[in-house]
C-alpha cells in the first residue's frame, strides 16, 4: 500500500499549506474589515468555489487518470498561492483574495481526485481503513496548519504564510507525479 501512503501523505502537505494560508487570508481579511464580518467572508470564500466546482470536478475525475488531475490541479493551486504571495507584496488585497476563490475553486478537483483515487490504490478489504487514515491525515493537517499559521502570520507575516501554502503544493505535486497512473474504470 506505498502508493495509498503517498497520497494521504503529500495530500496531508498541501492540506498543512491550505490551513496555514488560511490563517493568512483571515489575518488579511481583518486588517481590511476590521470587524468579524470580515472572518464571514472569508469562510463563504473558503467553502462556496469548492462547492460550486465539485460537480464538474467529480465528473472530470470519472473521465481522466486521476494521477493526472492531482498533479495539474495541485501544481495550479500552487500557481494561485504565489499569485497570492505577489499580489501581498504589491499591496493588492483584492487580487489576493481572487486569487484565493481560484486556488479554492482549484481545490474541488484535488478533493474529487483524490476521493476517487484512494479506492484503487488499495485492495477492497482495505478501503475502509484506508480512508480512517484520510481522516485522521486530515484532523492532523488542521490541527498543525492552523497552529503553524499562527506562528507564521505572527512572525513572518501573510505574504511568507502564502509562500509555505505555494510551496507545499509543489511538495505535493511533485509527490503526487511518483503515484502510479490511476486510469478511470477497471
Amino acid at each position: 500500500m506505498p502508493g495509498v501512503r503517498r497520497l494521504i501523505g503529500f495530500d496531508a502537505v498541501s492540506m498543512i499549506g491550505d490551513w496555514i494560508a488560511y490563517v493568512g487570508i483571515s489575518a488579511l481579511a481583518i486588517d481590511q474589515g476590521r470587524d468579524l464580518l470580515a472572518l464571514v467572508v472569508v469562510l463563504v470564500a473558503q467553502a462556496a468555489p469548492r462547492a460550486l466546482c465539485a460537480p464538474l470536478a467529480g465528473a472530470l475525475a470519472d473521465r481522466v487518470d486521476r494521477r493526472t488531475l492531482l498533479v495539474v490541479a495541485t501544481a495550479a493551486r500552487g500557481a494561485a498561492s504565489l499569485a497570492m504571495v505577489g499580489a501581498t507584496v504589491a499591496g493588492a488585497p483584492w487580487w489576493v483574495h481572487g486569487a484565493y476563490l481560484a486556488r479554492m475553486a482549484l481545490g474541488a478537483f484535488t478533493d474529487a481526485a483524490t476521493r476517487a483515487a484512494l479506492p484503487r490504490l488499495v485492495p477492497a478489504r482495505a478501503v475502509e481503513r484506508a480512508n480512517a487514515w484520510a481522516n485522521a491525515a486530515w484532523s492532523a493537517a488542521f490541527i498543525t496548519g492552523i497552529a503553524a499559521g499562527a506562528v507564521v502570520v505572527a512572525r513572518g507575516g501573510v505574504a511568507v504564510a502564502f509562500a509555505i501554502d505555494a510551496a507545499s503544493f509543489a511538495i505535493a505535486a511533485l509527490g503526487f507525479a511518483t503515484l502510479p497512473a490511476i486510469p478511470v474504470g477497471g
